[in-house]
């Protein structure tokens, strides 16, 4: 920013969180101080100038028009992923039962619980704005995309943040079709798994021995026995399959498929699918292509749907799905392919660039001269630092540490339990940089663009463009479903 003065006075940051630990972590990076506006958490400001929204990876945004209908069919978003309502609008019917999706406070993510602030701390110390160290630049917080201005240019980041999403898991039956994966109690320990043991056959099996202990349930009561006793270990947690299709079956899978070659969707056995996410993709789609700008999308994925690529990290290493719930980090790895198609369904006038490899993307920005330029001036320690960070953003190859792929459902690839885990440790997670496997491809970069941009986007030459269709017919093909 200092170098770039004239640019930094016309734009505001605006960051979209949720956690207040992670806000505060944010206001103390930024340098921010109070601004003279004293405004509160929620509340959105505008300028005269462009803004740059900075999406958080444990924060929600708002659904758009076209998956309104999601909360009428029992699809229920979060408080601060919800579509704002008219005043005639009724409330839905209650949360659903889905797979449990990424923890907004990250507890027991990247932040000690015992060192991070309380939300009353945050809350209560730290107001909705600040001016940043950095040139002044205001800085605004949110807990919703909703309340972002979205009167001028901007330019969204969503780093890490669409893995962080709720998903829905289905599974194709031959008798009962697309059936849900759900989350049950169970009265004895049942081990979940995130390695690929959540084959429709365990979860068959994990029903079949829940429907014997609630049998021996109703034998003990009927004989006056006490169910439970004070000894008894507290009801485990386990993924089970509905009897039938949901409300999220009979929408999301016709939705997701409809979008992928015909062959594959036939050939799927296991889908997963982020609803919030793909609404999420179409809500920047009409924002940019409303008032101009792009927004950049990296995360950990791939360009077509995955099966079961729910995941669990805790101090760093995975750990079991189910396994104390709240105190581990919850991610999904990233369906581009999902979210290029709710671009395309939001009908406004834009282009979707990518995704392509973040080594690709780096390498057309000119990480290799920048590397070059730092190395110059660098001592002996720092050249060591540099080389092993520039590794570790540019290396790697496709395929070799996506956990994500042992359960692909769609696309008939496979592999052991363990290159889950050695993923999820060794390239996921890991922050020391010492890993052979890198981030180059596994990352992927992808850019819903405002057509009057023009020309090609900065790290996308040559890489997959698609320009959204005439909004009528495609918003009229969403709306038979």
């Amino acid at each position: 920013m200092a170098k770039f003065k004239t640019f930094a006075s016309a734009v505001d940051v605006h960051m979209v969180e949720v956690s207040p630990a992670l806000k505060s972590l944010q206001w103390s990076k930024l340098g921010c101080r109070p601004s003279s506006s004293g405004s509160f958490v929620g509340s959105s400001s505008s300028s005269g100038g462009s803004s740059t929204s900075s999406i958080g990876a444990s924060s929600s945004s708002s659904s758009s028009s076209s998956y309104r209908h999601a909360t009428s069919s029992g699809i229920i978003l979060p408080p601060s992923a919800q579509i704002p309502r008219s005043s005639n609008e009724h409330e839905g019917p209650g949360a659903s039962k889905g797979v449990p999706a990424g923890n907004p406070h990250k507890e027991g993510g990247g932040l000690d619980p015992q060192s991070a602030p309380s939300c009353s701390q945050t809350q209560g110390e730290l107001p909705a704005q600040g001016l940043s160290r950095f040139n002044g630049t205001q800085v605004t917080w949110h807990v919703s995309l909703s309340t972002v201005p979205q009167e001028q240019p901007a330019i969204y980041i969503a780093h890490e943040f669409f893995d962080a999403l709720p998903v829905h898991q289905f599974v194709k039956d031959d008798r009962r079709g697309w059936v849900e994966k759900m989350v049950d109690t169970a009265e004895v320990p049942i081990k979940s798994s995130t390695s690929g043991q959540n084959q429709p056959e365990a979860a068959q099996q994990q029903q079949q021995q829940q429907q014997e202990q609630q049998e021996q349930k109703a034998q003990k009561e009927q004989h006056g026995q006490q169910p439970h006793s004070a000894d008894d270990p507290p009801p485990a947690l386990r993924f089970v399959l509905s009897p039938g299709p949901t409300p999220a079956s009979a929408l999301l899978v016709p939705i997701r498929t409809k979008g992928m070659d015909p062959a594959q969707a036939d050939a799927c056995k296991e889908l997963e699918v982020s609803a919030h996410g793909m609404a999420t993709a179409e809500a920047l789609a009409v924002r940019v292509g409303r008032h101009s700008g792009a927004a950049l999308i990296m995360d950990y994925g791939r360009d077509a749907p995955y099966g079961d690529s729910l995941m669990a990290i805790r101090d760093h290493k995975g750990v079991e799905v189910l396994d104390r719930p709240g105190s581990a980090d919850l991610s999904t790895w990233v369906d581009f392919g999902a979210l290029r198609q709710g671009a395309q369904e939001s009908g406004s006038p834009v282009c979707v660039h990518g995704p392509v490899s973040q080594a690709s993307f780096l390498t057309q920005l000119g990480i290799q001269a920048r590397l070059e330029k730092l190395l110059q001036a660098a001592t002996p320690a720092q050249a060591e630092q540099l080389i092993a960070g520039y590794k570790r953003l540019v290396g790697g190859s496709a395929g070799v540490v996506d956990p994500g792929s042992r359960q692909s459902g769609c696309s008939g690839s496979s592999s052991s339990s363990g290159s889950n885990e050695e993923g999820v440790q060794g390239s996921r997670k890991a922050d020391d940089g010492s890993q052979d496997s890198g981030m180059g491809q596994s990352y992927q970069v992808m850019a819903i663009a405002s057509k009057n941009l023009g020309g090609p986007v900065a790290g996308f030459e040559g890489g997959k463009v698609v320009e959204v269709e005439d909004s009528d017919k495609v918003l009229t093909s969403i709306h038979r479903l």
